[in-house]
């Protein structure tokens, strides 16, 4: 048997990769392994996917709060605006009603007056 021995220079070890880190059993679920775990979502994005999320979310999530208020803002100006229509028919109504006090006034009075 030949002899192993160690490199002369200790810091020159080279390392061999074999470009996976999963074995195939890992993943089959044979040998007794159990089938590995997807990794998360997150986890599967790249770093500039993770930053876009991080910026388009709490901006998606204060634009729907704003069309919401916004929507509220516009029923509420609508509901004042029949508000004030009312409000100026409501005027009208009341010129319209004074003038006809007035007239019975005088027609009541003309009876009075007549004999």
């Amino acid at each position: 048997m030949p002899r192993l021995t160690p490199p002369r220079d200790a810091s020159k070890v080279t390392f061999v990769s074999t470009g996976t880190t999963r074995r195939p059993a890992d993943e089959a679920g044979v040998d007794g392994a159990a089938p590995r775990a997807r990794r998360p979502l997150l986890g599967r994005l790249s770093v500039g996917a993770k930053l876009m999320l991080l910026v388009l979310l709490p901006v998606g999530v204060l634009l729907g709060f704003t069309i919401a208020e916004s929507a509220d803002n516009w029923q509420t100006a609508l509901s004042l605006r029949d508000f004030q229509n009312a409000t100026e028919q409501s005027f009208a109504v009341t010129d319209v009603a004074e003038a006809l006090a007035e007239e019975r006034t005088a027609a009541a009075l003309m009876g009075l007056f007549r004999f």
